[in-house]
């Protein structure tokens, strides 16, 4: 079981994520994690779980055992964990509670004014490791929230349809240091469909990553895959103007069920400096999915690449 910790005001809670199919009971563990000499130390246990499309079951579990129906600040909380891990499209989004369904909304005041309930985007920038890859990865993509599927709709291309982590899920690790930015994405993929070539990756199992740089006009889209002759294979679709394409490296491994890509672009060759990730960057990464029949799909940390080409959907990452 992962856990995180998170505040609101000042009460501390314990948030875990549960799958929809889940028949975990927390409560016999509520008082244990709560004990501040013993255990992690809380006011309270949080379970969020992902129904489906952009709604969410939220349960909370006093430090002694109780369940209250709700908490203003446990759903602040809650709020910003779905928005900072992406489960949830786009900038709305309900959660279930004992109490009733709550629509979480950013509350803001201007010039001393009345306070106003509005619904804006949230960007939350994510860091970039200095120098190694940190032990978890920045992004995990493994629930419905990143999957767009292309299969759904079909009643003959039922057996296509995403199936669970085994069948396609994504831990994508963000590093940099003077020279290169750098990803390691490891990929679970139950059948693994190599490319011709990188240009035409997207319709097998290739990754488009993404970028966008502040004052360039433009963004980049790059391919990353395992060739057919097993060699890696690399492809820029989309740069800015007046810029080259830069020389990127990858080296494919396989383990297990899965294939590791380790990604490197130079910082020069996209025309930012190193001061540049400090005051943050754009980036967005999708893995497509061919099991032999054709692209079924993918998994992505953000729409802007697949569906439609939009750098302004792109969350920040920063150093």
């Amino acid at each position: 079981m992962k856990i995180s910790k998170w505040h609101g005001l000042g009460n501390d809670f314990i948030l875990t994520e549960l799958s929809k199919s889940s028949s975990f009971d927390i409560r016999g563990a509520v008082e244990r994690l709560c004990d501040r000499h013993f255990g992690v130390g809380a006011d309270g246990v949080v379970t969020i779980r992902h129904l489906s499309g952009n709604a969410f079951e939220m349960r909370i579990y006093n430090a002694d055992g109780t369940e209250p129906e709700m908490c203003g600040n446990v759903t602040r909380c809650v709020g910003l964990y779905i928005k900072r891990r992406m489960l949830a499209r786009g900038d709305e989004f309900e959660l279930r509670t004992k109490g009733g369904i709550v629509r979480p909304k950013l509350q803001v005041r201007l010039n001393g004014g009345d306070w106003s309930s509005i619904s804006i985007p949230v960007n939350v920038a994510t860091r970039i490791a200095d120098g190694a890859y940190p032990a978890e990865p920045q992004f995990t993509l493994d629930s419905r929230a990143n999957l767009v599927s292309q299969m759904e709709h079909n009643p003959y291309t039922a057996h296509r349809v995403w199936s669970g982590p085994e069948d396609q899920s994504v831990r994508i690790f963000l590093a940099s240091d003077d020279t290169e930015l750098k990803f390691r994405v490891e990929v679970t993929d139950d059948v693994h469909v190599k490319s011709p070539g990188a240009a035409s990756s997207f319709m097998e199992d290739g990754i488009q990553l993404a970028l966008a740089v502040p004052g360039q006009n433009g963004h980049w889209e790059f391919g990353f895959a395992e060739l057919e002759d097993g060699s890696p294979g690399t492809h820029c679709w989309i740069r800015p103007d007046n810029l080259a394409e830069p020389r990127t490296k990858l080296a494919v491994s396989a383990r297990g069920r899965g294939t590791i890509y380790e990604i490197a672009i130079p910082l020069a060759g996209i025309g930012a400096a190193p001061e540049q990730l400090k005051r943050g960057i754009q980036f967005n990464l999708l893995v497509n999915d061919n099991d032999g029949e054709g692209r079924d799909g993918w998994m992505q940390i953000a729409p802007g690449i697949g569906e439609a080409k939009n750098p302004e959907l792109y969350p920040f990452i920063l150093k």
